[in-house]
């Protein structure tokens, strides 16, 4: 519920419309920060209920507290003496806390049985009070106008004081969820020219082209740092990556911790709870990147960032170091953190620790913080864009299964020349078995895969062959249109073979051999479904009875997301901006993200934005990664222009 500008008569009238919720008093609850304006409020509300004709009294916690280091303790206190006397129909009494003496006073205060109590002061609306309040009200300025109060308010030597309470004001808030789930949101009116004053699209522009100069240096900084959360690779690196990047996210003003589950890899959140009536957007990211692989085919230092014709280079440039920093850029556009903060949202910047390994302790970590993560917008910077110049917004992806399959056909090696002939040989028999997976053009000819229909987007061949690096000659595999084949057809990879090296094999017949494949699945199909297939396809189909073992590795989900509704238009909107007038598309892709599943299953209510900063030649996961840094400017200023326009939802 949202008031306008006679809001304490309109709350007023409101509460007595209704009974007690217990008792004989109706209990009004009146939270917000330090600075917020409640006594004023709890006064005028207080005089509102008189003139109706209703007898009030009013309690302000601050009486109830045992020093600045009992700023949430309280509560037993308020309960048993206040609360629960009046939810059984009796007065409550305290002692008052004297600030001058530092101790409780001698002499009662009397809780009168009223019509109405309001009970003010940080963290009174509580989740404990939203169980037994009939009203819970939230009151919110901006911090910079808080502080204003305060120091008008109180003596110099209470502000270092006041700057721990806050923090930890700061820190409930998040937590407890309190503006987001309080009966009443105070934004406008004489306690609350509350809203925070939005900027323009043009002072963004020039907000975000201020900042990006910091912003680049931070990111080189974030990519020389080697974080791999492979098995088998140092994971120092991911504890400095982290520590990091919770520095940027603490620099935005954010209250922020490094989590892990387990023996899961550091992941950092960043929370700013939001102004009071506005949303909240969860900025996901992940620092952790993929390994190298062969440093022989990289122009230069993964691991040190350099330009080359308007391009960054380096592992983690592009995927997703950028995707960090363009939460980063659009937070510091809003001045986030600083005396002139005007985020007009409330942010919750996740950045994983593992994305590139699996996301294994994600659901683990989604439950543990869920309520700290809880959002009305997610906003998944991960993806990218459809060309150079041409925005767009990811809404499918398909799906992923990999798995191993090892063929035997004997104990152990025997000559060539004796058994060759009448033993098959492992090699052959995993040969023959893999080409069963495709038929002459190409496709997929593992029955029960799904296969499904592609947005109407055209992909001319030379520019997919130029963006791949495909040599002259070889021809593309498939049929129907490249789209198709990459978003919404299943695909099957040989991403590796384990078998003798050419150097130094003997002549011996294989008596083992072991490949790694990779299965993408179109939207629409599951991943263990497609799993029993693949399984049952190559156990089936093994050439001359060798034997057959199809081992799991990991899998995700395909991703259909229906990109309708005020979210979606309002990225749309930023995206158009942010590329002087260029309409953003719909795209699917053919990779796998199965961690967004997650998302939509954790937070079924919130709108999932998948949004990024690659382009077609960004070759992420490849050697010589790298960002196009005009393209990067660009998403900066959409994903500040995409917060400006979910505020005004």
């Amino acid at each position: 519920m949202k008031l306008g500008r006679n809001t304490a008569a309109e709350l007023a009238a409101e509460i007595m419309t209704r009974p007690p919720r217990s008792g004989r008093s109706r209990i009004v609850a009146i939270d917000g920060q330090s600075g917020a304006g409640k006594t004023t409020f709890a006064a005028e509300l207080a005089t509102a209920l008189l003139e109706l004709g209703a007898s009030v009294d009013v309690v302000h916690t601050d009486d109830l507290l045992d020093g600045w280091d009992d700023q949430f303790t309280f509560w037993e206190r308020l309960q048993s003496s206040v609360l629960e006397p009046l939810q059984s129909g009796e007065a409550g009494r305290y002692h008052r806390y004297d600030w001058i003496a530092e101790r409780f006073e001698d002499e009662v205060t009397i809780v009168h049985i009223a019509d109405v109590v309001i009970i003010e002061g940080v963290s009174t609306g509580r989740a404990a009070m939203r169980q037994r309040a009939d009203r819970t009200v939230f009151l919110g300025v901006p911090d910079a106008l808080a502080w204003e109060r305060l120091k008008a308010r109180d003596p110099a030597e209470a502000m270092p004081f006041l700057r721990v309470w806050k923090e930890r004001e700061t820190r409930h808030y998040a937590a407890d969820h309190t503006a987001e789930l309080a009966d009443v949101l105070i934004t406008t009116g004489r306690i609350s020219d509350m809203t925070t004053p939005s900027l323009s699209v043009e002072e963004l522009r020039a907000a975000v082209e201020r900042e990006l100069p910091g912003v680049r240096t931070d990111l080189e900084r974030l990519a020389r740092i080697p974080g791999i959360a492979f098995d088998g690779f140092d994971f120092t690196p991911l504890e400095r990556s982290a520590e990091a990047v919770a520095e940027l996210l603490r620099g935005c003003g954010l209250d922020t911790r490094i989590v892990r589950i387990g023996d899961g890899h550091p992941a950092v959140i960043g929370v700013k709870p939001a102004p009071p009536g506005a949303p909240t957007v969860l900025l996901y990211a992940h620092h952790d990147v993929q390994p190298v692989g062969d440093l022989s085919l990289w122009e230069s230092d993964p691991f040190e960032p350099v330009e080359r014709d308007g391009r960054l280079y380096g592992r983690g440039c592009a995927d997703d170091k950028a995707g960090v920093m363009a939460h980063v850029a659009a937070l510091r556009a809003f001045g986030s953190g600083t005396s002139d903060d005007r985020l007009p949202v409330g942010a919750v910047v996740f950045v994983e620790g593992e994305e590139e390994f699996g996301s294994a302790s994600l659901p683990d970590l989604l439950a543990e913080y869920k309520e700290t993560l809880r959002s009305d917008v997610i906003v998944i910077a991960d993806s990218g864009n459809w060309d150079i110049g041409v925005p767009a917004l990811t809404t499918s992806l398909r799906g992923i299964v990999n798995l191993f399959v090892e063929v035997k056909v004997l104990e152990q090696a025997v000559h060539s020349g004796m058994a060759g002939g009448a033993v098959p040989d492992a090699l052959m028999v995993l040969s023959r078995l893999l080409t069963t997976l495709h038929d002459d053009a190409g496709d997929v000819a593992v029955d029960g895969l799904v296969k499904t229909g592609a947005a109407p987007l055209d992909y001319p061949e030379d520019r997919f062959r130029e963006e791949t690096g495909m040599l002259e000659g070889v021809q593309l595999v498939g049929t129907g249109r490249i789209v198709e084949r990459l978003w919404t057809k299943p695909a099957i990879s040989i991403l590796a073979i384990d078998a003798p090296p050419t150097s130094g094999a003997p002549n011996a017949v294989v008596p083992t051999a072991k490949a790694k494949l990779s299965v993408r699945l179109a939207p629409g199909d599951d991943r263990r479904r497609a799993y029993a297939i693949m399984k049952a396809h190559l156990e089936k189909f093994a050439s001359w009875g060798a034997q057959v073992e199809v081992t799991f590795e990991h899998d995700g989900d395909p991703i259909v997301i229906d990109a309708t509704g005020p979210a979606y238009d309002a990225a749309r909107a930023a995206f158009k901006e942010a590329w002087d007038g260029t309409e953003p598309v719909d795209i699917g892709v053919g990779g796998s993200i199965p961690f967004i599943a997650t998302f939509k299953e954790t937070f079924p209510e919130a709108s999932v934005l998948v949004t990024g900063v690659e382009d077609p030649y960004a070759k992420a996961h490849g050697p010589n990664e790298s960002l196009h840094l005009g393209e990067f400017a660009k998403v900066c200023l959409a994903e500040a222009l995409l917060l400006r326009n979910v505020a005004a939802l």
